[in-house]
């Protein structure tokens, strides 16, 4: 008899402590939710896009079959090629216009002998502007012949020539440089 009355009394401690377990677990629960609070933001958060179209536009594509090196004073003088870029939106944007060097150029040494006129300005060897990351496909190099902000429309010539100082060697001739106007538009807004 005292085993039945001994177990029955370990049963009612298990079944105490449990339930003291309970009591204080939504004790501290009900404490927990009243002292939580919940807020929010009263304005709304608003992003909005603008606008970034461009388009460009070119005019007589530079052709030099025969091409030989020549002085700065006649390169100037060569039929440049025009384009113009439109920015077709009401927002300013950042155009960024680079010369892009095809995979058909076999032109050795080509950044230091071909040299580039941009509206006029005295000319420069390739090498002598900042490399960029290609863009297109097809392009073995990539240079920023430009970068500036335009918020209508502009148009640009440009002028390709060999150098005066290409070496007149056998390794140069019969040689082409083959290239593409790519341009990279950011907005401001």
């Amino acid at each position: 008899m005292k085993n039945g009355y001994e177990e029955k009394k370990k049963g009612n401690l298990k079944n105490s402590i449990i339930i003291v377990i309970l009591i204080l677990i939504a004790g501290i629960a009900i404490s927990y939710a009243i002292w939580l609070s919940f807020d929010h933001q009263e304005n709304e958060n608003y992003i909005g896009t603008s606008c970034l179209d461009i388009d460009l536009v070119g005019i007589d594509d530079i052709y030099l079959p025969n091409a030989s090196p020549i002085l700065e004073s006649d390169g100037q003088l060569l039929e440049p090629y025009q384009f113009t870029i439109t920015n077709n939106c009401d927002s300013e944007a950042n155009v960024k216009i680079n010369l892009e060097i095809l995979n058909r150029t076999d032109l050795p040494d080509y950044s230091d002998y071909i040299r580039v006129s941009m509206d006029g300005m005295p000319s420069k060897t390739l090498s002598e502007y900042s490399s960029e990351e290609t863009n297109l496909d097809d392009a073995i190099d990539s240079y920023n012949l430009l970068d500036e902000n335009l918020s209508n429309s502009k148009t640009y010539e440009l002028r390709l020539w060999l150098d005066a100082d290409t070496p007149v060697e056998r390794q140069y001739m019969e040689k082409t440089f083959v290239s593409k106007i790519f341009v990279k538009g950011t907005s401001l807004e």
